[in-house]
């Protein structure tokens, strides 16, 4: 236990009457893996996706006692592209108890070697991860199932004693008592001097504490499938992002997996599915059937199980990320890439911020909201500009020319792929695409 930090006895300090009494956790039978709930914690965090479970094991060495809850029962199956950044890799590699070495070892993953993306003129633009030198002996992104690469941050959380980890188990209810937070879920009663929501698309966490409405402005709708048999795949594994005029300012995509294997998908925004009837299932076989060159790469390919839909929060999302003795992760806190769509690098920095901004608020013991809204300011320092420049490029992006001509002056510059590609590997490099300089270089070619 570190000396700074004031853990769990800060909620026995108070009066008795002050704090219910808590059960004596869930047992088996409800969804409990190897540990049961205590009852008394200093953090819960409710969801075991990449924020959850990174903000849990960035605390791993804290000191303090961490419960994570999530109402699924683990391994289990997670509609999303499965790609897996050059954010995540760094961020495991920061991650305690063997946590990198042991996911270069995790399989079934397959290593991509870059992007394309494909201008609805046809035009393409290629952009590799390249590495620098420390790093040639590894990749620089993978394709790994979501069911795969969760479970494993899932079974790392599991080893650390000072973490207790129930799944099955549905949160229904959070209350705010002022001096500790109450979760009831399943029946059975917690209390935390703080909460966490990483509990996604839909939050129970965010609708429970902020009351905060989804903008539908902001949402995306997509669905998603695996086909066997897709021809013409990149020899170094390259995702492919098409930008079909049919669905902009969304795109299908095709990631190359495992034993032949490719996740493919589309994406569009929920409120032009909503106002045109739009069914995606349709939207994705016509595409397919009517393209020429994807008509081709799927003419023996086969559905393996069946397209599933899931819903997609996008940034910028102005609603507050923080309140007293709470915060807000990942999707729960809207903050997939409104025009790349990454969601699990960016889910993943969540949580690491989230970590450092506990442990300053035991230390100071203060989890008011004035103290807890640097979580913001941290963030949108962090990733603000850059999703402020990407919500610019989807509105862009709802027109076919801008796209024609940026993939094709990018697909003849090996200046702006480098800097691209860069901005992947580093995400410091990312902020020049808030300087204008780097659009007149486009504009120039260069």
């Amino acid at each position: 236990m570190t000396s700074s930090i004031q853990p769990v006895d800060m909620l026995r300090d108070q009066p008795a009457s002050r704090i219910p009494h808590p059960a004596s956790g869930p047992s088996a039978s409800s969804g409990t893996d190897q540990h049961t709930a205590s009852g008394l914690y200093d953090l819960i965090i409710i969801g075991a996706g990449p924020a959850g479970c990174t903000l849990a094991l960035s605390l791993a060495d804290s000191g303090l006692k961490i419960c994570i809850i999530d109402k699924a029962r683990f391994p289990r199956e997670k509609i999303c592209g499965d790609a897996l950044s050059g954010h995540v890799l760094n961020i495991l590699k920061r991650m305690p108890g063997n946590t990198w070495d042991d996911f270069r070892e995790l399989q079934p993953k397959t290593g991509s070697g870059g992007m394309r993306f494909i201008a609805p003129n046809g035009r393409f633009m290629d952009i590799p991860f390249v590495l620098n030198d420390e790093q040639k002996s590894s990749k620089a992104g993978f394709l790994c199932k979501r069911s795969v690469f969760d479970n494993f941050l899932v079974n790392k959380v599991k080893s650390f004693k000072n973490i207790d980890f129930l799944e099955h188990v549905t949160v229904e209810e959070i209350k705010n008592h002022g001096e500790f937070m109450q979760v009831i879920a399943n029946k059975h009663t917690m209390t935390a001097t703080m909460v966490a929501g990483a509990d996604g698309n839909g939050s129970v966490t965010g609708s429970m504490l902020s009351h905060w409405i989804s903008d539908k402005d902001n949402y995306f709708l997509g669905i998603r499938g695996y086909y066997q048999g897709v021809t013409g795949l990149h020899p170094q594994q390259f995702i492919e992002l098409y930008f079909q005029e049919a669905i902009l300012p969304g795109y299908l995509w095709i990631f190359p997996m495992e034993n032949g294997l490719a996740n493919v998908g589309l994406g569009m925004l929920h409120n032009r599915v909503i106002r045109q009837k739009i069914v995606l299932t349709q939207v994705l076989q016509k595409i397919i059937a009517d393209d020429p060159v994807l008509a081709e790469r799927f003419a023996n390919a086969t559905l393996t199980g069946k397209l599933e839909a899931h819903g997609i929060p996008m940034g910028p999302d102005p609603r507050p990320k923080s309140g007293h003795r709470f915060l807000l992760l990942g999707d729960a806190a809207g903050l997939v890439d409104p025009f790349t769509g990454e969601g699990i690098g960016n889910a993943m920095m969540s949580g690491e911020i989230a970590a450092g901004v506990v442990k300053e608020a035991f230390a100071a013991r203060d989890f008011s909201a004035l103290f807890l809204s640097r979580y913001d300011k941290l963030l949108l320092k962090k990733s603000g500009k850059e999703m402020r420049i990407n919500k610019l490029m989807q509105r862009l992006a709802r027109y076919k020319w801008p796209l024609n001509f940026t993939i094709g002056r990018v697909s003849k510059s090996k200046s702006l792929q480098a800097s691209l590609t860069k901005m992947y590997t580093d995400p410091g490099a990312g902020r020049k695409l808030v300087n204008p300089l780097f659009y007149l270089r486009m504009m120039a070619g260069r």
